[in-house]
C-alpha cells in the first residue's frame, strides 16, 4: 500500500485514497492517522503488535495462530504487515460496511486457500485457532469441535457437492 518509513504526515495522495474508500471524512481520516502512528511510530502494525494486543485480551491462548488468519485477511498487499491504508479499509468496513462487505472479510477470514469455497477443514483450522486463542476458556474440545463442523456442513450442503 503506502511506504511509511519516513512520512510523518499523512500524505495527499493517501488522503485522497481513505476519503475515496472509506465512509470517513478528512478530520477522522487525520484524527485516525495521528491514534495509528502513535501507536506504530513505524507507519506499520506488524504481526508482533497483533499477537501483543490479543494477548492483552487473551492472555492465555495462542494469539499468534489467529493473528496469522487476521493478518492475512488485512494485508491487501501481503507484505506482511498492515499499513494505515488497510487498517483504515479494514475498520470502515467493519465499522460502517454493508453487511455483504462485512461477509465477504468473514468469508476470506475462512476460504484459507483463497479458492472461493470453505470446506470443513478450512473451518475446522479456523475455528481451532478462535478456540485457541482463548485459552483456558475455551469450552470446545478438538474432537466436538471437529462434530460442530461436520453437523454444520451437513445442514447447508444438502446436495454433499461441498
Amino acid at each position: 500500500m503506502g511506504n511509511f518509513k519516513t512520512k510523518k504526515r499523512l500524505s495527499k495522495q493517501d488522503l485522497t485514497f481513505c476519503k475515496t474508500h472509506t465512509r470517513f471524512d478528512e478530520p477522522s481520516i487525520k484524527a485516525l492517522y495521528k491514534t495509528f502512528r502513535r501507536d506504530c511510530p513505524s507507519g506499520k502494525f506488524t504481526q508482533a503488535d497483533m499477537v501483543d494486543m490479543y494477548k492483552m485480551f487473551f492472555p492465555d491462548g495462542n494469539a499468534y495462530k489467529f493473528s496469522n488468519h487476521v493478518l492475512r485477511i488485512l494485508d491487501q498487499d501481503q507484505n506482511g504487515v498492515i499499513e494505515f491504508k488497510e487498517f483504515i479499509v479494514a475498520l470502515d468496513t467493519m465499522g460502517a460496511g454493508t453487511v455483504n462487505e462485512k461477509f465477504k472479510y468473514a468469508f476470506r477470514m475462512y476460504d484459507i486457500n483463497g479458492d472461493g469455497a470453505i470446506d470443513q477443514g478450512e473451518m475446522n483450522q479456523v475455528l481451532k485457532t478462535l478456540y485457541d486463542l482463548m485459552g483456558k476458556y475455551s469450552f470446545e474440545t478438538p474432537d466436538a469441535l471437529e462434530e460442530r463442523t461436520k453437523a454444520f456442513f451437513a445442514e447447508v450442503d444438502k446436495d454433499g457437492d461441498g
